[in-house]
């Protein structure tokens, strides 16, 4: 399984020495079977801002353990959910990444984003919604072999659903 983390869990997740909540994914990465989805503009930002973050995951992709997603799909749907969600939320790149790559996992402590990262209607896939992990008590449920060998597409935005979703958001803008 891959997973999606949230600037602000981006230090925790990646800090030299290990970190009681975050840490089992920094090993479930390093030493397991997960991989970290990375993709869009603004996510890239972000993540460039967290400099011992972005030593460690181009470390990580050197060894094939980072999915990297279109930044153009990512930014297009990024754009879409701009117009339908409200503006409370300051997340729409990470709902893209994820609607993108179908990835399965977040990893963030923001609790402002629960609510629409867990909107099946932000996503292109109307039954689609990640799992959230918050901290280790979520490890053992969701950082395990058969969720890592999960299927995560990249490829999304091909799919008829995507260009669909995509035209309803910009649709319900001019209505």
């Amino acid at each position: 399984m891959s997973i999606v983390i949230d600037a602000n869990t981006l230090s925790l997740v990646f800090c030299p020495t290990p970190n009681d909540d975050f840490g089992p994914i920094k090993e479930w990465v390093v030493q397991g079977a997960g991989r970290i989805v990375v993709g869009g503009t603004k996510y890239k930002e972000e993540l460039r801002r967290v400099s011992q973050a972005l030593r460690f995951v181009n470390e990580l992709n050197k060894i094939g353990k980072v999915l990297i997603v279109s930044d153009h799909d990512v930014d297009r749907l990024e754009e879409g959910i701009k117009k339908i969600v409200s503006p409370k939320c300051d997340d729409p790149h990470l709902i893209a990444l994820i609607g993108v790559s179908r990835c399965p996992l977040i990893c963030s402590r923001d609790k402002r984003a629960d609510e629409f990262l867990s909107d099946c209607n932000l996503y292109p896939w109307k039954t689609f919604r990640p799992k959230i992990y918050k901290g280790k008590r979520h490890a053992d449920k969701l950082l395990i072999n058969e969720n890592a060998n999960a299927k995560c597409f990249c490829d999304s935005s091909h799919n008829p659903n995507f260009e669909k979703f995509l035209e309803n958001c910009f649709k319900n803008l001019q209505t």
